[in-house]
């Protein structure tokens, strides 16, 4: 085992998946790095790709 690689069997679908997770990720720090302003939770989702719950208001 050379610069501590460990090689395992893992299906394509699961491969795929970590590779759009990470894709995901390293977009998230590029946006995060040059942004000059706060990021709001739709950006993060939408980057993430999913979308937020809708909120319910509670009447008070």
């Amino acid at each position: 085992m050379e610069d501590g690689i460990i090689m395992v069997n893992v299906s394509l679908a699961r491969y795929e998946n970590g590779i759009h997770a990470m894709a995901r990720i390293e977009a998230l720090k590029a946006f995060t790095i040059k942004s000059d302003y706060n990021i709001s939770r739709e950006d993060i989702a939408s980057i993430l790709g999913f979308e937020l719950p809708v909120e319910v208001e509670k009447d008070e």
